[in-house]
């Protein structure tokens, strides 16, 4: 008996140590180290709502999709906003053919001021020319009755002549200042502030100014009736169907981001290292794998049962506290399980 024992120890005792010790590192690689509590990665919901109510038309995902960012979650019914755009685009139309025509005809008013204005100021020219020339055959003509050669009464038709052209000077000075006037009118009516339109077309620029900007707010608007995932992720919940009604502000899709760098630690009311925000931990991933480094975030006041993620068995009761860790590298998949290991208060390097 005892031989044969010796002789079994000898063929399988290699065999039986080797698996006995493989068995041992297993066995504490999936326990973790000592002094660890049991943490899971977190995700928090994104929700997908709608900034105003409407009647939903189209529902693209059903729970468990992978959707990218930017893809279409939802689409709502866009037929009032619609309807009021084109009422807008056809006032914008009119409006841009009224302004259109109200700065042609300013264009005109001045074009035909600036001529009128022109015409005078050559005719006053020429009166003062004629007024010149008239005048000086005038004085001639006086030279020439002081010497004897012409009589007096030559003098009344140039006299009348010189009065004649001086009233024409003074019409023609008269209309050159009241038509320079229309003209600096009509160009003061071309020239644009700087902070608003000329003043010719100011009404009607307004006008059209504000129909611009109400469509530019319906498109908006109607741009947000189509519902998109704002990250790429899984979808958890679809609330709504074709032909509900999606109230304003309430949740159409619930989104689980695909990757996190949160970890929440749940930690025994009995646990021996003081834990505070900013203080350095380490997570063993309970699959394997390098280990993490974390940082804590946040700390709660609260002890409240120890949710199912933090039970090592089934049916297991135990209270624990939550502590929120930021995880240094790539992100983590939500409910990944981890040993946390805390660093105490002045150890971490």
């Amino acid at each position: 008996m005892h031989w044969r024992t010796q002789d079994l120890l000898t063929r399988h005792g290699p065999k039986v140590l080797l698996v006995a010790s493989l068995g041992l590192v297993t066995l504490l690689a999936v326990a973790g180290p000592a002094g660890t509590v049991p943490g899971y990665a977190e995700v928090a919901p994104v929700r997908v709502a709608s900034l105003e109510s409407g009647r939903v038309t189209g529902v693209m995902v059903t729970p468990g999709d992978l959707v990218e960012k930017g893809a279409i979650v939802g689409l709502l019914d866009e037929t009032p906003l619609r309807g009021r755009m084109r009422v807008l685009e056809a006032e914008l139309s009119r409006s841009g053919a009224l302004l259109a025509g109200q700065e042609r005809d300013a264009q005109t008013a001045l074009a035909v001021a600036e001529a009128n204005r022109a015409e005078s100021a050559a005719r006053l020219a020429a009166a003062r020319e004629g007024l010149r020339i008239a005048e000086q055959r005038l004085t001639d003509r006086r030279v020439q009755v002081t010497a004897g050669l012409a009589t007096r009464d030559s003098l009344v038709p140039l006299e009348t002549e010189v009065a004649t052209l001086r009233g024409e000077v003074r019409q023609f000075s008269a209309r050159l200042g009241a038509q320079t006037e229309v003209a600096e009118m009509a160009a003061s009516g071309m020239d644009a502030d700087d902070d608003g339109p000329a003043p010719a077309v100011a009404s009607e620029a307004r006008a059209l100014g504000v129909i611009e900007e109400e469509l530019a707010l319906l498109e908006e608007r109607r741009k947000d009736l189509t519902l998109r995932a704002p990250l790429g992720a899984r979808v958890s919940a679809v609330n709504y169907r074709v032909g509900e009604v999606l109230p304003e502000e309430l949740v159409f899709v619930e989104l689980l981001p695909l990757e996190t760098t949160t970890v929440v630690a749940c930690v025994p009311e009995q646990y021996g290292v003081r834990i505070e925000a900013g203080g350095a931990a380490e997570l063993w991933p309970a699959d394997g794998g390098a280990v993490r480094e974390g940082t804590v975030v946040d700390v709660s006041g609260l002890v409240s049962e120890a949710p199912d993620r933090c039970k090592q068995r089934p049916n297991e009761v135990g209270w624990v506290r939550p502590v929120r860790l930021e995880v240094e590298g790539a992100g983590l998949v939500p409910g990944q399980r981890f040993d946390v290991s805390f660093v105490p208060p002045g150890e971490s390097s």
